[in-house]
């Protein structure tokens, strides 16, 4: 009879189970957490969108300069990205692969071109 007494104590359950069960639980509330700031990131940036990039032109150019950026047969450009440096990087996606250039307004002309190809 003693034996039963100690069963009904314990609930039946050892400690190794309550253990799993806290863990399972746990888990369980670390994944609710991760998907609502998954959303909260994915609304934030819905919401927010891309902020648009003033830039200034210097005061003595009294004529807008002119660039050329050779663009190969089936490119297109996919980004312009204001730098720091007043420069603009800009970004050419074609079939051959990607390229970056690095234009600078003030002079008007390219600083330099980086070209990324798909590995073989």
């Amino acid at each position: 009879m003693d034996m039963n007494v100690a069963k009904q104590e314990h609930g039946g359950e050892s400690g190794g189970s309550k253990a799993l069960l806290a863990l399972v639980i746990g888990m369980g509330v670390l994944i609710v957490i991760g998907v609502a700031v998954l959303i909260g990131v994915v609304v934030t940036r819905i919401m927010h969108g891309h902020h648009a990039v003033q830039t200034s032109v210097p005061a003595n150019v009294d004529h807008a300069e002119k660039v050329t950026i050779p663009l190969l047969r089936g490119e297109h450009i996919t980004r312009v990205i204001a730098m720091n440096d007043g420069d603009l990087a800009v970004s050419v996606q074609g079939d051959a692969g990607e390229r970056l250039f690095v234009w600078a307004p003030e002079s008007g002309r390219v600083v330099s071109e980086a070209v990324f190809i798909p590995a073989p």
